[in-house]
């Protein structure tokens, strides 16, 4: 969407450059190769290929070729492939990408090596799809083919428990069973689940998962409290003591304050638990009692940490001071202030100053005056994107407003000049006229007016007196009506001769019929 917004109302030199940068990317044919599949170095086949080709079509194309079943192809990237021309995260290539995604821009030829399964192999894909648990049934030489396990883990995370030893040990296919379900973590190996930099990773994906935690590190307080550092909802898996251990959980809460989203719920109306919380993050105030956010102590303590716990400080939406700090603290808090404070030339200025983005979320009457917007300017340049389109197509004032994005500091006087300028050429209805460096010049304004001079002198040489103007008047209807009697009786006279051809026309075709 943001793409969209920029091609179709950006810069229109921006929208040429980007229109360029996609058809080099998108419409430029690309050479493509696979090598061939008995591993030798000869190729197997050339395509000149679209880049919006996905894998799977080009499988299609390597299919009507070899006549290898599309199901039963892998290409992969050559391992000895450059970085600089392949932008991707594997060497296995997914049925659903494009080659576009695969290489980097400018880069106009591709090699691929094709690797083929066997029938079985894609069968037992197949089936992983759309039935996973039967990987139970499969015998062991399938439970240890990663790829058909990684499809299964895929559709169903527990499937891990039947997964061959090897599997179960590898990092990349206990995370994609976690990344489907945290109970799977139960089935990794011993070593994967004493792994404390492993462990810390799994919760990230999945804090469900920190329950199959080995017993010595799950009741480790300092183990415990890096966990939650890591994912936050971790809290609501650890044991139960833990979680009743109002000393403890303020430890915890000194470190992650957004913890309190899984704290017990007598907890939250605690007000030391509460407050040591949104000490150490101001966005805890999302997950504060409604009692609670009543409390301006907790409530200034949130928005001094973070500016943008604003958002959640429903009774305070009037209090100025509450407003002037969040957004010294996060100029883009002011997004979250009621439309009064976007419309305070101080509150605005004191978000601008700290974020100069702020300035889009200023009330039009701002955006539009003259001083505010060069004084917002000088407080932060990035403001002089958000001046309002009537003030910046007047030249004078663009001049100056790059001016003073440049670092330049104009004087009081200087900009009162400007306003006064602004108001001089504000038009009755109240439009601005425009005033561009490029205008008409002086000389061809002079000849505009000599004109107007010499076109009022001929009407009053070319004048006549009343009584002459009204008998001319007269003359010239009845010369009127003339015409048009004239103008009837052709048409009257044009109309009888069409008739008498076409009776002609008749006639003789009813000769031609007789004879």
């Amino acid at each position: 969407e943001g793409l969209c917004r920029f091609v179709l109302f950006g810069d229109p030199a921006c929208r040429s450059t980007f229109a360029f940068r996609f058809q080099k990317a998108f419409c430029m044919p690309l050479h493509l190769r696979i090598a061939s599949p008995e591993g030798g170095n000869g190729v197997c086949l050339d395509f000149e290929a679209d880049p919006s080709w996905t894998i799977g079509y080009v499988k299609t194309k390597v299919q009507a070729a070899i006549g290898t079943p599309a199901d039963q192809q892998r290409l992969l990237i050559p391992e000895g492939s450059l970085q600089s021309r392949i932008r991707h995260h594997s060497y296995s290539l997914a049925d659903l990408e494009l080659l576009s995604s695969v290489v980097a821009t400018g880069v106009d030829s591709l090699e691929l090596c094709l690797a083929l399964r066997s029938a079985e192999q894609a069968s037992w894909l197949h089936r992983m799809k759309l039935q996973p648990k039967s990987l139970q049934y499969a015998p062991a030489s399938v439970r240890s083919d990663r790829d058909v396990v990684l499809e299964a883990l895929k559709q169903c995370g527990e499937m891990l428990q039947f997964a061959s030893d090897e599997l179960v040990a590898e990092k990349a296919v206990v995370l994609k069973a976690v990344l489907n379900s945290g109970g799977a973590f139960f089935y990794a190996s011993k070593e994967l689940r004493e792994d404390r930099d492993f462990i810390l990773e799994v919760v990230r994906l999945n804090p469900g998962s920190f329950q199959a935690v080995d017993e010595t590190l799950r009741t480790n307080p300092e183990f415990v409290v890096e966990a939650i550092s890591a994912n936050p909802s971790v809290l609501a898996s650890i044991p139960a003591g833990m979680q009743q251990d109002r000393q403890f959980v303020l430890h915890v809460l000194s470190h992650c304050g957004l913890a309190l989203q899984a704290v017990l719920q007598e907890l939250t109306c605690d007000f030391e638990v509460v407050l040591t919380a949104v000490r150490q993050s101001g966005l805890a105030l999302e997950h504060v009692a409604e009692e609670m956010k009543a409390d301006s102590e907790i409530v200034f303590a949130a928005v001094n940490q973070n500016g943008k716990a604003l958002e959640f400080a429903d009774g305070f939406s009037e209090n100025r001071e509450l407003v002037m700090a969040a957004v010294r603290n996060d100029g883009l808090a002011l997004s979250f202030a009621d439309a009064a404070f976007r419309d305070d030339a101080e509150v605005v200025l004191a978000a601008v100053t700290q974020n100069g983005d702020a300035m889009e979320m200023a009330s039009s009457r701002l955006v539009s005056d003259c001083r505010f917007a060069i004084e917002a300017t000088q407080a932060h340049p990035h403001a002089a994107r958000f001046v309002s389109a009537r003030l910046r197509m007047f030249a004078p004032f663009a001049d100056a407003l790059r001016r003073v994005a440049a670092g330049e500091q104009l004087t009081s006087e200087e900009i009162d000049r400007l306003d006064e300028m602004l108001t001089g050429v504000e038009s009755e209805d109240g439009d601005m006229t425009l005033i561009r460096p490029s205008s008409a010049s002086p000389k061809g304004g002079e000849d505009e007016e000599d004109e107007e001079e010499d076109g009022q002198e001929e009407d009053e040489e070319g004048g006549v007196e009343p009584e002459q103007g009204a008998e001319g008047d007269r003359d010239d209807a009845a010369e009127a009506e003339g015409r048009a009697e004239e103008n009837d009786g052709e048409a009257i006279v044009e109309d009888v001769e069409e008739a008498d051809l076409e009776a002609v026309e008749e006639a003789g075709l009813e000769a031609e019929e007789e004879a």
